[in-house]
């Protein structure tokens, strides 16, 4: 069904999916051709998706995922999915309801531990172009103006911080020379620019430099808190900007009907549904089984109480690596991401000696119509269960994550914490109870804005010394393949510990991907011995 209540007839829904599988996969596609056989990655997905989407088709992953050929995905969605049912309340603009259960968690975080920036959002664009400082001040009161969460305070009230608009735009645009300073000096001036907290009772949870770099270079340094961001709302406000600025004008640009605080309405009320009960006791009986922390490094650094400190090593997945996880992906009708997930189970199983864990990821949770376009904190967390290594092999362990992601796509709005309440797992202020390694994809099909033609700005993500989890691997889609960040926690693992992981897990793809019905102890025998050296 397309978002304007049109109902095309499913020949031409069939040529539309068509036309834009010819376009992002480079060939002419068959009504039945498979997506994989005909060289579908998880890249192209996010990108034939978002393709449909501008094309005003609502639809989704999941689906794609479940009806994988131009006919069957057009009729999937001419039949509609449960999500496409689903509808946003409009609150009045005086209206103060409560924060996501997303940000009373990380309001929660914040409250025991009033040092913790780690959910302070780092990232430094460089420009292609100079950029006029007051042109730019505008762009981001344009969307201040337009996205309202960018203009909302959260005050505490009965104990509990709330969602509260404000009308005029807040925008903080900040002004820096750097080009004296010599690379360290200026990574650590951005390093401290990002552990500067924020105020929350404050509206514009978000702050803007415009650094000088010499050579005529420029950089926009951008410091945003979780209660704004995700990875999506990221992509979405780098694409914004820069068009908002190339254009002057919010023309051209999504309608938005709803606001961040319509879906955290909705959201509290669907939490009280028989939807929601049902996707809770997918997720508490898919972990119903408890199991022993997972340890990396030397858990005898490990504080007693959780840090929140860290840092990042960057990464790039070689052309080789990324080559083998594509293949096999299409072999087994699976994406790529899932295939580079069940070689990190291998690896960080492997590497800490523990057969049975659960692996923490992230989806992006925006099937609710209205949602797509908002900035804000929509991704949720989510646990899945890896059991039996090192016996089982790649084959095994890919089908069942691949199974297990793709049914847990239609249960993506349930909040894990409403999930963690119900699990047999003790308190422990030391680490995460379930889960204590992350690993997940920002799918947003190119995090970097095109300021003109031709002209793509970069985009880094410095640590600003922060870290949520034990290790916490992020990719980062690109034109080829990935970049990676590796996120760790500095009590327990060092910079060269993290480097020679990455190190392993790269070998650990093609391995594995070499000899997938092969023990997984067998394949990594000679690979494992070089992590955490």
């Amino acid at each position: 069904m397309s978002s304007d209540g049109r109902r095309p007839d499913h020949a031409a829904l069939v040529g539309t999916i068509q036309s834009v599988w010819a376009t992002e996969l480079g060939s002419p596609a068959a009504p039945d051709d498979d997506f994989f056989a005909a060289g579908g990655t998880s890249l192209a997905a996010a990108r034939i998706i978002g393709a449909l989407r501008e094309q005003g088709i609502d639809t989704g992953f999941t689906m794609l995922m479940r009806h994988r050929t131009p006919a069957r995905f057009a009729a999937a969605i001419l039949a509609g999915d449960g999500a496409a049912r689903l509808s946003l309340p409009h609150l009045e603009d005086d209206a103060t309801p409560p924060v996501t259960v997303q940000q009373e968690t990380i309001w929660f975080l914040e409250q025991l531990r009033p040092d913790n920036i780690a959910y302070q959002n780092l990232a430094v664009i460089d420009l292609p172009e100079r950029v006029d400082s007051v042109r730019l001040a505008d762009a981001l009161a344009t969307l201040a103006a337009r996205h309202s969460l960018l203009r909302t305070s959260f005050p505490v009230r009965r104990g509990r911080p709330v969602l509260l608009e404000q009308p005029d735009p807040v925008v903080h645009l900040d002004t820096a020379d750097l080009s004296a300073m010599d690379p360290a000096e200026r990574d650590l001036w951005i390093r401290d620019l990002g552990r500067r907290p924020f105020d929350l009772t404050e509206a514009g949870a978000v702050r803007w430099t415009l650094a000088e770099l010499g050579d005529g270079r420029q950089a926009l340094i951008l410091v945003e808190h979780h209660f704004l961001h995700d990875g999506w709302s990221l992509g979405r406000l780098m694409t914004e900007l820069a068009h908002v600025y190339r254009t002057g004008s919010s023309a051209g640009l999504p309608a938005l009907p709803h606001r961040y605080a319509d879906y955290a309405a909705w959201q509290r009320m669907w939490l009280q549904t028989d939807a929601a009960a049902g996707s809770r006791k997918f997720w508490v009986e898919l972990l119903a089984d408890p199991v022993e922390p997972l340890r990396l490094g030397d858990d005898a650094r490990r504080p007693a109480d959780f840090s929140f400190t860290g840092d990042t090593y960057h990464d790039r997945l070689p052309d080789a690596v990324v080559a083998s996880a594509d293949s096999y992906a299409r072999s087994q009708r699976t994406t790529s991401f899932v295939v580079l997930m069940a070689a990190f189970a291998a690896v960080v199983g492997g590497v800490s000696g523990s057969p049975d864990f659960n692996l923490g990821s992230m989806l992006r949770n925006r099937r609710v119509p209205g949602t797509e376009n908002i900035l804000g904190m929509f991704v949720t967390t989510i646990a899945l269960p890896v059991r039996g290594l090192p016996a089982r092999t790649m084959r095994d362990v890919t089908a069942e994550l691949s199974e297990v992601l793709t049914s847990g796509l239609d249960h993506q709005e349930i909040p894990f914490p409403s999930v963690a309440r119900e699990l047999r797992a003790g308190r422990d202020g030391s680490r995460n109870p379930h889960f204590q390694v992350c690993f997940s994809m920002n799918d947003y099909p190119d995090l970097r804005p095109a300021w003109g033609p031709g002209q793509r700005a970069g985009l880094r993500f410095p640590s600003n010394g922060g870290a949520k989890f034990d290790l916490d691997v992020v990719l980062l889609p690109e034109a080829r393949g990935y970049r990676a960040l590796w996120r760790y926690c500095t009590p327990l693992l060092t910079a060269e510990q993290v480097r020679s992981l990455a190190t392993v897990f790269h070998d650990a793809v093609r391995a594995l991907t070499s000899a997938p019905d092969s023990p997984i102890a067998a394949v990594l025998g000679d690979v494992l011995p070089g992590a955490l050296r």
